[in-house]
């Protein structure tokens, strides 16, 4: 069953190796891309439920209904603002619907404090997954960022 990964956020598609974070863009995490945001809200990329919430509230874990999990990580070194800007709106087991609000963030407040906003979606298990990536240069919370199929074996 092939899932529809939608963008976390309205903005600028970043492709995986132009995100300013060696972590990401070196794929070590995992298949990823970038959003550019344009403004401080991320939406539930997918259908499925919240897996985990980082206390600091810049990133927050989803598993689809299909078992792909997607880390969407709030900009570049956000972790040190210890959650400063960063309101969650979802707490860890929750149910969502893919274009769903789960975290709103300040993003005026994030740049002041010296950090990029960029809003990381990644594919953590994405091995167990064809992923087919549907880049386009401006997305909303409706664009479809990409597609993954489960290629592992049935158990």
């Amino acid at each position: 069953m092939a899932v529809n990964i939608y963008s976390p956020a309205d903005g600028k598609y970043v492709r995986l190796e132009d995100v300013h974070d060696s972590t990401f863009s070196s794929g070590v995490m995992g298949a990823c891309f970038g959003i550019e945001p344009e403004k401080g809200v991320v939406y539930a990329p997918a259908d499925g439920k919240i897996s985990m919430v980082f206390p600091t509230g810049h990133a927050i874990g989803f598993t689809t209904d299909n078992g792909l999990e997607i880390l969407v990580h709030i900009g570049i070194n956000t972790v040190e603002l210890d959650g400063k800007g960063f309101q969650v709106l979802k707490k860890e087991d929750d149910k969502v619907k893919a274009h769903e609000a789960v975290i709103q963030f300040d993003m005026d407040a994030i740049k002041t404090a010296g950090y990029e906003t960029t809003v990381i979606t990644v594919f953590t298990n994405g091995d167990d997954y064809e992923i087919t990536h549907q880049m386009a240069a401006d997305v909303t919370r409706n664009s479809v960022t990409a597609k993954a199929e489960n290629t592992s074996p049935a158990v």
